[in-house]
């Protein structure tokens, strides 16, 4: 009886890959594994951060519907009762604390994958929410390893003309 009177759950997973190779920061702990397991928590910490949460809700509520044709609207992002009577729309911060409670990061053992799994009572939502978060985990990367390029490759032209200065 319960099933049939409870609202339908679902469970949408997307995971990313731990680059072991390229740590987002410095780590500094001995041996070999142990480095590799602090990586995994620092990562799984940047996911689990406010400004990958709130890169999701900006991204959520860019987007407004699951569909191209406006018809079925993103729910996590609709404002509460007391907000809809006045016409103001969700802030973010109430849209951050609904991901918190919808978005579980599990890393999984023995791997460099963390599994990212959303929970919302419309299939095509939790989808959305998971790829959104690892998109947005996988943009910030990039982002990270283009300034450390450019951060190296201008240190590097700064000592060549240092150099040729001194010739």
């Amino acid at each position: 009886l319960y099933y049939k009177l409870a609202d339908p759950v679902y469970h949408a997973t997307s995971t990313v890959l731990i680059d072991q190779k390229i740590p987002s920061f410095p780590v500094s702990v001995e041996g070999p594994g142990r480095q590799v397991l602090q990586n995994i928590k620092n990562e799984l910490e940047i996911l689990k951060s406010r400004s990958i949460a709130d890169t999701v809700a900006a991204r959520l509520l860019e987007r407004k519907y699951l569909d191209s044709l406006g018809r079925n609207p993103i729910l996590i992002i609709q404002p509460s009762v007391e907000r809809a009577q006045i016409g103001v729309p969700a802030s973010t911060d109430e849209i951050i604390g609904r991901l918190s409670n919808v978005v579980d990061f599990d890393p999984l053992r023995e791997t460099d994958i963390i599994k990212i799994t959303v929970k919302s009572p419309n299939p095509e939502e939790a989808s959305l929410i998971a790829n959104l978060y690892a998109q947005t985990y996988f943009n910030r990367n990039i982002y990270m390893s283009r300034s450390k390029s450019r951060a190296l490759r201008e240190f590097l032209a700064a000592q060549v003309r240092d150099k040729r200065s001194v010739l």
